[in-house]
C-alpha cells in the first residue's frame, strides 16, 4: 500500500517526537547523575570531617581517661584536678553531653577529689567519673556499658569495681535491695548512695558533697533517659528524696 503524504508527515513528526523525549529523558538522567555524584562527594566530605572530629574527641577521652586514672591513685591536688574537670567538660560539651550540669561547683567537686585518700571509695568515685565520659544509654533494666543502663544498675556495675555486688532478689527492685541492704544514714560521706523516688524502682546516686545545695547535695550516676551518666545537683530531682544509705568500703 503507498503511503499517503499526510502519513509521511505524521511518521516525521513522531521521530520528532521521540528524539525530543529521548534527549529530554537524557539530560534529566544526566542530570540526576550529577546530582547524586555531587551529593556523593559531599556525604563524603562530611563523613571524612565527622571521622576526624571523631578521632580528635577519641584522642581527647583517652588523654582524660589517664587523668582520671591517675587521680584514682591519688595524685593531684585541688587546682589540677579542677582544672582536669573543666577540661573533661569541655570535650564533651562538644558532644553535646555534660559532666558539670546545672549548679555544681567545680571548685567543690575538686576539693571533694583531693581530700581523698587512694582506696576503694576512690575508686568507685573516679570511676563513675570515668564512666561518665561516655556516652552510656539510658535504659530500664540496663546493666553493662554494651546495653545500657538504668540509675540503680549503674551505681552497681561501679561498686564492682570496689568488689562489692549486690546480688538480685526476686519479684524486688534493686534499688530496694540496696535500700534494705546498706545502712540509713544522716551523716553522708562522699562515696555512699543517695535514692530518690522513682518509677519504676528509684533513682540512685554516688554522694559527694552538700555543696550547699538547696538539694540533697552533689551527685554522680544516671538521672534518666534524657540526663545520661554526669555529676548533678540534686536540687534538680524534684521527686521526693528517700534517703543517704552508707557503702561501706572498709579500708
Amino acid at each position: 500500500m503507498e503511503t499517503t503524504p499526510q502519513q509521511k508527515d505524521n511518521k516525521i513528526s513522531l521521530s520528532k517526537f521521540s528524539f525530543i523525549f529521548l534527549l529530554i529523558f537524557l539530560l534529566i538522567l544526566l542530570g540526576i547523575v550529577f546530582f547524586l555524584f555531587y551529593k556523593w562527594q559531599q556525604s563524603d566530605t562530611i563523613i571524612t570531617n565527622l571521622e576526624q572530629s571523631v578521632n580528635l574527641l577519641q584522642k581527647d577521652k583517652l588523654n582524660l581517661e589517664q587523668e582520671v586514672t591517675k587521680l584514682s591513685a591519688g595524685s593531684g591536688g585541688k587546682e589540677e584536678i579542677k582544672a582536669m574537670l573543666n577540661n573533661i567538660d569541655q570535650v564533651l560539651r562538644k558532644e553535646k553531653v555534660l559532666l558539670l550540669n546545672e549548679g555544681v561547683d567545680v571548685d567543690e567537686v575538686a576539693s571533694v577529689f583531693s581530700q581523698l585518700p587512694p582506696g576503694k571509695k576512690k575508686t568507685v568515685l573516679s570511676t563513675a567519673m570515668l564512666l561518665s565520659l561516655r556516652k552510656y544509654r539510658f535504659r530500664l533494666g540496663g546493666r553493662s556499658p554494651a546495653y545500657g543502663f538504668d540509675s540503680p544498675e549503674y551505681a552497681r556495675y561501679v561498686l564492682q569495681f570496689a568488689g562489692k555486688d549486690i546480688p538480685n532478689e526476686k519479684n524486688k527492685y534493686l534499688s530496694e535491695i540496696m535500700m534494705s541492704k546498706l545502712e540509713k544514714t544522716t551523716d553522708p560521706q562522699p562515696g555512699d548512695l543517695m535514692f530518690f523516688e522513682g518509677a519504676p524502682g528509684n533513682i540512685a546516686l554516688f554522694y559527694l558533697t552538700n555543696n550547699n545545695s538547696k538539694g540533697k547535695g552533689i551527685g554522680i550516676g544516671f538521672l534518666g533517659k534524657k540526663f545520661p551518666g554526669g555529676i548533678y545537683n540534686t536540687s534538680q530531682i524534684d521527686t521526693k528524696f528517700l534517703g543517704y544509705y552508707r557503702v561501706n568500703y572498709g579500708s
